[in-house]
Formats: structure tokens, C-alpha cells, sequence
């Protein structure tokens, strides 16, 4: 009882305010967020199913005092995946919750990860939701993935003794301004991260926010340290009978808008290059059928990857449309262009590429991998292209094949330069086992 008097006095009057206002602020939206996951079920059924697990409904037979990881959709969930696996390997009496917000997350925590964790989705960030949600699994720590924040998750964390570290923590400057805006409310609740941050430059953004400078700790990015799937040969042995002896011009991760103005540039490239094949995968498979309309309508002989057996000298362009496999994908391509960043998204991973040692292309909104683009530019392992010269930065690399060379040197060194943040962050982590 005292302990939570003292909880309650710590905070202003106007932290209790802002608080209480973001909270039924959320409350009087979550009829419109339910409708909205119902809209977005028409592409993707997953999104209507294990509804209520949003509202922290859902039955629990695990250990409690576990580690609970928070990772937002498929990308976070790769990247942390390793660390994981080494913390279930190393503490296997240790229950490991993994929470998703996306289905795409959610299919490759369970298809990867399956009985050895514990998969439910997050609950919205209301205090109902969220003390039902702990109440079942009282996690001992929660790590959350890059920059997951969310007020009243680290509010009612921290009321419990739960120690918050956000893993591979990022912050772009436009995230850190968009923070900045509401730093009466947001400094209180920076004050209680632990920050792994993955550069100086985020530490800074971090500390800027309001987190304490003992508190922040830089560890690199863990996304360094990705390992191939043990079954990787085998699925890659399977797609190679169709792809192995193909030119792959890939293009991955893109979002709407930006299909159109890569199709245009591939028409022009085709021309020059009869062989070269487009493999085009979307971030949101359930957009590929779409896609795949706008690709005959301009007159390209396009399949769906579901449908690599019909795949013949005709084909101009392949589209995406499964979860789990851009790895796979990545495998095969002469050259790689990474989308999100033709428009202001923020670009997506190059390192999935560059594990590879891929000549990798991107487009210059590439705020939320800065740091990454940066090393890779200095480094001379990538190109970050204007939308207006893709073209020809593109047929520079295909028609040069000492400067592909270089390029696909240059990120593969890059890549193996940079690992260990793993084992750093897990030193940290164990701090708290």
C-alpha cells in the first residue's frame, strides 16, 4: 500500500492529467481500432482472428515470472529472434513471452520459434488491458524491440517493479521531435527505460528525451548478428531449380505507390537487359494480387510466387506473395533495391541483404535505418539514389560488373565488421535474470 502511495506521489498533477486524458482518449477510439483491424481482415483474415487477445483476453498455462519480448511486426521479430534463441538455450526453465502487433509477426514467431515460447498479441495500452495481461503472466523484465513506447504499458511496468529495456533501441530525429512535442508527459516516462541504444547518435536522442545517461547503454544493432535459418539450404535447394540460372532484379519491402514508379523504371531496363526478371515483393503480401493487376495492365507476363511452376522465358516479373521467405529471395538477386523509401516511410533492413554481400540500391527516405545506410554509403557497400537517376544507377550496376563487385564486396564486409551487439545485449539482459 505504501509503495503504491509512493508511486502516486512521485507523479505531477499534470503527469496524473495527461495520463488519465491518453487513457480515455484511447478508450473512446477503441471501437474505431476494432473496426478498423475488421477493415483490414478483408485482405488478411489473421487480422479479425484472436480479437480479444488485444484486450487481454486469453488463456495462459505458462510459468509467470518469465521475460516478456515485445516485437512489433516481422522485422523486429527477425532480429530478435537470435537473442531469444540464446536465452531460452542458455535459462531453459525460463518462460519466454514474445508479443506481436501484426499477423505477419505472429506467423514467424509461431512458424520459428513455436512451443519453445509463449506467442500472444500485445494488448492495446489502456490500464484495463494492460494489468489483465499481467496480472496472468507477471513477467519479471520486459524487453521491448527498437521503439516500442507506449505510455501506460511503461506507467503500470514500472508501478509493478517491472524493469522496461528497450533492445536495439533507435530514434530518429523526426521520432524525437514528434516525442518532443509532449515532453511534459514524455520525459516522466523516458526517466524509467533502460535504453540498449544501437548508435551515439540515438543514445543522444534518448538521453535528449529524458532518459538518464546511466540508464542508456550503446551496443550496436543486433540486427548485425542475423543468422541463417537452419533449414535455409533445404528451402533454398527448392526455389533453385526455378530461380538458380535467372538474371533477379529484386525488389523488396515496398508500399503503395511506390509499385508503379518501379515498374516504370524496370520497363525502360527490360529494354537493355530481355533476361533480367523483376521479383517484386511487397511488405504487406496481401497487397501482391493488386499488384499483380497493375503489372498486366502495363503488358508484363507477371506470375505470383505461389505460382513459380508456371515460371517460363516469358516471365517479366515475379510478385511476392508469401511470408517468411525474402531471405530466400535475397539468395538469388543480381541486384537489390529496398523499398520504403521512394516515399516518406523511412526505408526498411539493408542487412538482409547484405549478409548476402548484395549490390544493394535504396531511395533517399531511408530516416529509420540512417545509421545503417550511413556506414554502408561510407563504406562504398550501397547506392542511395534519387527517384529520377534509379535508372541509371541501376543499369550502372548491371552493365559494370567490376562495380557490382565492389559493391557486393563492400556490404558483405560491412555486414561480418559489425556483429557482436548480440552478446552485449544479452549481458545486459542477464543483469535482470
Amino acid at each position: 500500500m505504501s509503495s503504491s502511495i509512493s508511486k502516486i506521489l512521485q507523479c505531477s498533477f499534470p503527469d496524473i492529467v495527461l495520463y488519465f486524458i491518453y487513457s480515455i482518449i484511447w478508450i473512446l477510439l477503441l471501437p474505431f481500432v476494432s473496426i478498423r483491424l475488421l477493415w483490414k481482415s478483408r485482405l488478411d483474415p489473421e487480422y479479425r482472428k484472436r480479437m480479444f487477445e488485444r484486450l487481454g483476453i486469453f488463456c495462459y498455462r505458462g510459468r509467470q515470472q518469465g521475460i516478456w519480448f515485445h516485437a512489433v511486426s516481422l522485422g523486429e521479430v527477425i532480429a530478435v529472434i537470435p537473442l531469444i534463441n540464446k536465452i531460452s538455450k542458455k535459462y531453459p526453465d525460463l518462460e519466454v513471452i514474445v508479443t506481436t502487433t501484426t499477423p505477419s509477426g505472429s506467423e514467424r514467431v509461431m512458424k520459428i520459434l513455436g512451443a519453445k515460447v509463449f506467442h500472444v498479441y500485445i494488448p492495446y495500452d489502456i490500464p484495463f488491458c494492460l494489468k489483465l495481461f499481467l496480472r496472468k503472466i507477471k513477467p519479471k523484465l520486459l524487453v521491448c524491440i527498437e521503439t516500442e513506447i507506449w505510455p501506460n504499458l511503461i506507467k503500470i511496468a514500472n508501478s509493478q517493479h517491472i524493469p522496461v529495456i528497450i533492445c536495439n533501441a533507435r530514434m530518429s530525429k523526426r521520432s524525437a521531435r514528434k516525442f518532443a512535442k509532449f515532453a511534459i508527459v514524455t520525459r516522466a516516462f523516458f526517466r524509467e527505460l533502460r535504453i540498449l541504444a544501437i548508435s551515439k547518435c540515438d543514445a543522444k536522442r534518448f538521453n535528449f528525451l529524458g532518459a538518464k545517461v546511466n540508464n542508456i547503454t550503446i551496443t550496436g544493432s543486433i540486427k548485425y548478428d542475423l543468422r541463417l535459418p537452419d533449414d535455409f539450404v533445404e528451402r533454398r535447394e527448392k526455389l533453385e531449380k526455378y530461380l538458380g540460372d535467372r538474371e533477379i532484379f529484386l525488389v523488396s519491402s515496398t508500399h503503395h505507390n511506390e509499385e508503379e514508379i518501379i515498374l516504370d523504371i524496370f520497363k525502360a531496363i527490360k529494354e537493355k537487359y530481355p533476361e533480367l526478371i523483376l521479383f517484386l515483393v511487397p511488405r504487406h503480401p496481401t497487397r501482391a494480387h493488386r499488384i499483380y493487376d497493375l503489372a498486366c495492365e502495363m503488358k508484363f507476363n507477371t506470375i505470383l510466387r505461389t505460382e513459380l511452376g508456371t515460371l517460363s522465358g516469358n516471365t517479366d516479373v515475379i510478385l511476392g506473395n508469401t511470408i517468411g521467405e525474402l531471405l530466400l529471395f535475397y539468395s538469388f538477386a543480381k541486384v537489390v533495391f529496398i523499398g520504403g523509401s521512394l516515399i516518406e516511410h523511412g526505408g526498411h533492413n539493408p542487412l538482409e541483404a547484405a549478409i548476402f554481400g548484395k549490390a544493394i540500391v535504396t531511395g533517399t527516405h531511408i530516416f529509420n535505418f540512417a545509421k545503417m545506410y550511413n556506414i554502408l554509403k561510407r563504406n562504398q557497400a550501397c547506392i542511395i539514389s534519387e527517384q529520377n537517376a534509379l535508372s541509371q544507377h541501376l543499369e550502372d550496376i548491371l552493365s559494370n560488373t567490376t562495380y557490382r563487385k565492389n559493391l557486393e564486396q563492400n556490404s558483405k564486409k560491412v555486414f561480418e565488421d559489425n556483429g557482436g551487439a548480440l552478446d552485449r545485449q544479452l549481458e545486459y539482459i542477464e543483469r535482470f535474470l
